[in-house]
């Protein structure tokens, strides 16, 4: 079966910017919110990066405590040279 040209250009693009599946959805607390108070599409998603930005803030103030230490490499140890300046740093 061969496509036409028209179905071809019907058919959606992919996204540079990912999937729908991949698209953040609102969590459920805030979905509950948004039903409740009759809220647009405008301000659902305004109230979404609003809570993005949010938790993107939390991890820049703290980032420690965001980082997974299971996923991050050992440090190696330090060596220093004759003059006792380390030379192994990042």
């Amino acid at each position: 079966e061969t496509e036409t040209n028209s179905e071809k250009r019907r058919r959606k693009r992919r996204s540079r910017w990912g999937s729908d599946k991949e698209k953040v959805q609102l969590p459920p607390q805030l979905a509950a919110i948004a039903a409740t108070q009759n809220l647009t599409a405008a301000q659902t998603k305004m109230m979404l990066l609003k809570l993005q930005l949010q938790q993107v803030s939390a991890k820049l103030l703290n980032p420690a405590q965001h980082m997974d230490k299971e996923k991050m490499s050992p440090s190696p140890e330090p060596i220093y040279d004759a003059n006792g300046k380390r030379t192994n740093t990042r």
